[in-house]
């Protein structure tokens, strides 16, 4: 999934008196025959209507996807840890630009995936990473091939103590947490990364907040179905009664539902005149 127009599922949703449920979040990958979308409601939504506003392709854009930044930083982090290379310095600086980045996003008010109403009814519900996600994106798999790495290290340690100073209160537990784990001889994975699932398409870890009439807890989207959603007013958790299904993964093939294919045609030889 590339992109998904969220006012506009929300505004679609409120005039069919429904809630949608979307099962992958901006750059996960959709394998064919997938569940994409589960419609809770009195009738079906238009189909076209509704998958218009969800945009899928063939690679992941950072436009609508904050941990793909993330991602490919630490792709060159960890590249430049690889024995075959052994350049502590280049994830030295993939760090500096993690700590930008993390920098930015703890400022930021991270969305949890909740649409509602003018009435407070929800309306959409789709994945989300949380801040603790991003922090384990950054920094596990760095400070994991970065062991026995003393520069990385002591870079590691020196961005978690300025974070901790200088960052808000609630943005601190996933830092101690890092902290801790750099205190440890073999720099063992942060405690979360049991709980949550660091999916092995996409390589971002992220979590869900379903509605049970309330905002849950967040839990591993790709690891544990959610429980039937409860969003509208007035009624017992419901049971979809629609799911749609990404239909072919062969970009303009039949029932494909890529963003846009390109056709190539080849050009005949040019023969010299005499």
């Amino acid at each position: 999934m590339v992109a998904l127009d969220r006012t506009g599922l929300a505004g679609l949703a409120e005039q069919h008196d429904a809630l949608i449920e979307l099962t992958r979040a901006p750059g996960d990958h959709v394998p064919a025959g997938s569940a994409l979308v589960h419609v809770y409601g009195p009738r079906p939504l238009p189909k076209r209507r509704l998958l218009r506003r969800i945009v899928l392709g063939d690679e992941r854009i950072i436009d609508d996807d904050p941990a793909f930044v993330l991602r490919m930083l630490v792709d060159v982090g960890i590249k430049a840890l690889s024995p075959a290379v052994n350049d502590p310095t280049t994830a030295v600086q993939s760090l500096d630009r993690i700590e930008d980045l993390l920098r930015y996003v703890a400022a930021k008010h991270l969305s949890i995936g909740i649409i509602p109403d003018g009435h407070g009814a929800v309306r959409l519900v789709y994945p989300t990473p949380t801040w603790d996600d991003l922090v384990e994106l950054g920094l596990d798999e760095i400070r994991a091939f970065g062991a026995g790495q003393h520069q990385v290290a002591r870079r590691l340690r020196a961005l978690l103590d300025t974070l901790l100073i200088e960052l808000p209160e609630k943005r601190r537990p996933p830092l101690v947490a890092q902290r801790r784990c750099l205190t440890t001889p073999s720099h063992s994975p942060s405690p979360r990364t049991t709980a949550t699932t660091l999916s092995s398409q996409t390589g971002k870890v992220s979590a869900c907040h379903m509605v049970r009439g309330q905002i849950g807890n967040d839990r591993g989207r790709e690891t544990r179905r959610a429980e039937p959603v409860s969003g509208m007013p007035g009624q017992r958790p419901l049971a979809p009664i629609l799911t749609y299904r990404r239909q072919s993964s062969v970009p303009g093939g039949q029932g494909s539902d890529a963003r846009r294919t390109v056709s190539v045609r080849r050009r005949r030889p040019v023969r010299a005149r005499r």
